[in-house]
């Protein structure tokens, strides 16, 4: 997808990778939005993706239930970007009813296994999809 920028949104008009990520959105019943930090904010990817998207509906996140996620190889675990995250969600249709983040992630994480190593940050990830779901449950 292009970088944002107005000058090109009118020249050449919003990307349909924008619109087809919104209509996934919008098709959803709910959202698991895992946020990777790059220095204490968003991937430029996932901004870029965010700002053309925003273009066509403020409301990104269509005021859809989702778990906010964070990780980043620190013992912080993404935490800036998902305050951020907490912060800024209900202004663009966010309804986070649960969210979590992951420290030092490649100690974290068994990539072998695809699982969480820590038995005890298992369990809060368990509990924060267990709140989705109840979310869905009383929907």
């Amino acid at each position: 997808m292009p970088l944002f920028s107005i000058d090109r949104e009118q020249n050449a008009g919003i990307p349909e990778q924008a619109h087809r990520f919104l209509q996934a959105i919008r098709e959803a019943n709910a959202l698991i939005v895992s946020y990777a930090e790059h220095n204490g904010s968003y991937t430029a990817a996932f901004e870029n993706l965010f700002d053309w998207t925003s273009r066509i509906d403020v409301k990104v996140y269509q005021n859809k239930p989702m778990v906010a996620l964070s990780t980043s190889p620190g013992k912080r675990g993404g935490a800036t970007v998902l305050n951020t995250v907490l912060s800024a969600a209900p202004r663009f249709g966010g309804d986070v009813v649960a969210s979590l983040s992951v420290g030092s992630f490649n100690q974290s994480f068994d990539v072998e296994q695809g699982e969480i190593a820590d038995r005890q940050l298992a369990a809060k990830l368990y509990e924060a999809l267990s709140q989705l779901g109840g979310r869905l449950s009383a929907a």
